[in-house]
């Protein structure tokens, strides 16, 4: 892959990371780039390990990839016509799997930061109801749902839910 080939591949890797707005549609895209633009390398797939231990691959160019991933949190390239990847494709593999780590970590803090806003949203919506049922003012409602939160070993976002759910839905 001579350097003006590699150049405009990374290019297009890193225009085609920057517009997909969820996980999988990032996934997809950086495996498609990949498998497209490193010449040696046939198949492509992603693999990341969860919180308990267990192991997806969560993005793949074709199913047979996804028979053979057997490593935690990477970017698996797969070559069935050589035992060698040139060092350029390499150096372009490195690129693109940095440019998929930041658009993964981009696509995750947006996700964290929508669950946020909307737990925020939903324990300010409890603190009203608190407010309005015992009298009393922002500070103290608030403060009422954390000492809940704490003598319950429940979250707070779980706490206000519960006290948002309508009473004929609570019950069994």
């Amino acid at each position: 892959m001579d350097a003006s080939r590699s150049s405009l591949a990374a290019a297009r890797a890193i225009r085609a990371l920057h517009r997909p707005t969820d996980l999988a549609a990032t996934l997809a895209t950086l495996v498609e780039v990949a498998r497209l633009s490193l010449d040696d390398v046939d198949h492509v797939s992603v693999s990341l390990a969860g919180r308990d231990g267990s192991l997806e691959t969560v993005a793949a160019t074709d199913d047979l990839v996804r028979d053979h991933d057997r490593t935690l949190g990477a970017l698996n390239l797969y070559a069935l016509e050589t035992d060698e990847i040139d060092g350029e494709s390499l150096e372009l593999a490195e690129l693109l799997a940095a440019a998929a780590a930041t658009a993964l970590g981009g696509v995750r803090e947006r996700a964290h930061l929508h669950t946020a806003l909307e737990s925020r949203e939903r324990i300010g919506m409890a603190v009203g109801v608190v407010m309005e049922r015992f009298g009393l003012d922002g500070e103290r409602a608030f403060d009422y749902l954390v000492r809940t939160s704490q003598h319950g070993n429940r979250k707070l976002r779980d706490v206000a839910e519960a006290l948002l759910v309508p009473p004929q839905e609570a019950r069994p």
